[in-house]
């Protein structure tokens, strides 16, 4: 294992904890809610996965993809590779521990989207003043 691995995951774990302390986010909060191209179908063990279930190594997503390795890789294309790598993936969210970095992957993107989400509010509230 990379000797910085850890302190990547601390940090993605840092960061998100962050984004939910500060920005309304919650822990009960799905990927699809911010990822596009994530599941609503409830008949999906995907739709159902939380942000607590990301970051407790929980969520059912046991599927690694290449790109993780990769450091020029697109970080959202990556992580819709992990999600089509788990399409048929059994696990029932919160179910099982698995440590991998997919889940913080998820995790990652859901804080980025939320991120931009937040300040194109802010940029729409900013413009209407003027």
């Amino acid at each position: 294992m990379n000797a910085r691995r850890p302190l990547q995951l601390l940090a993605t774990c840092l960061a998100v904890g962050i984004a939910v302390g500060c920005g309304g986010k919650g822990w009960d909060d799905n990927p699809q809610d911010y990822i596009g191209f994530w599941t609503n179908d409830g008949a999906s063990p995907l739709s159902s996965i939380t942000l607590a279930q990301l970051l407790s190594f929980t969520s059912g997503l046991e599927e690694q993809a290449l790109c993780q390795n990769l450091g020029a890789a697109n970080f959202a294309n990556c992580v819709e590779t992990i999600y089509d790598n788990n399409l048929a993936s059994p696990v029932t969210p919160g179910s099982e521990f698995h440590y991998g970095s997919s889940h913080l992957q998820v995790a990652g993107l859901m804080a980025v989207l939320a991120t931009f989400e937040e300040l194109a509010d802010e940029a729409e509230a900013w413009a209407a003043c003027e």
